[in-house]
């Protein structure tokens, strides 16, 4: 199909298979958007970054990890119902707030957690294998699915799983010491103790509200 003032071409997608272009009409003058919109979605990534890394700081690793998570869901799902550029551009910077940060911030829990002899192996290897399996998956999903509203609405799914993660995972003992809340953090250590079948100088407990 030519597009007319520019004397340009561009293939037009199967009927069966709904693209995002060729459903926003992102094609001829406008087929600079799709760029645009990835260029804001990385923006999103930026401030999310900085947002996160505060909440992080601030309010605990794990709110951070579920606000993450849920900024990614929620936004995502909503760029299925995007109509216009402006929203779907929106939509997008909303889940480049969650871009990254949704699994980083269980990585740097994870470090927090594990000794340096297992970091690689627990932290690096776990992500590496799942990050692996998803990418190899995604483009068959797209495949099937073929249809970009839908695609968002899948592959946004999965994120709100984090809703369940502090009833299963404990807040970072190391952050709870650096805000002065020992107490929990041997408690949540104690908890590791008897899953681990190990036993921790009580010495150590007793430095660490000493500091």
């Amino acid at each position: 199909m030519r597009c007319a003032m520019l004397g340009r071409f561009f293939i037009s997608t199967p009927t069966s298979v709904r693209a995002l272009q060729s459903n926003l009409n992102w094609v001829c003058a406008q087929d600079t958007l799709p760029t645009l919109a990835q260029a804001i979605f990385f923006c999103g990534a930026i401030v999310g970054g900085l947002v996160f890394g505060w909440v992080a700081d601030h309010f605990g690793r794990i709110p951070a990890l579920v606000g993450t998570n849920l900024t990614g869901f929620v936004a995502g799902v909503a760029t299925a119902f995007a109509s216009t550029f402006w929203q779907f551009a929106i939509c997008r910077f909303f889940v480049g707030l969650a871009f990254d940060n949704c699994f980083t911030m269980m990585y740097i829990l994870v470090l927090e957690y594990v000794g340096p002899s297992w970091r690689t192996f627990v932290a690096n290897m776990s992500i590496a294998i799942f990050f692996t399996l998803a990418a190899s998956l995604l483009p068959w999903i797209a495949y099937y699915v073929a249809n970009w509203q839908y695609l968002c609405v899948i592959t946004s799914l999965p994120l709100l799983v984090a809703v369940i993660t502090p009833w299963i995972v404990p807040e970072s003992a190391r952050w709870l010491v650096s805000q002065g809340r020992v107490d929990e953090a041997v408690v949540i250590m104690k908890r590791f103790e008897k899953i681990n079948n190990k036993k921790v100088d009580p010495k150590l407990y007793q430095q660490l509200k000493v500091r």
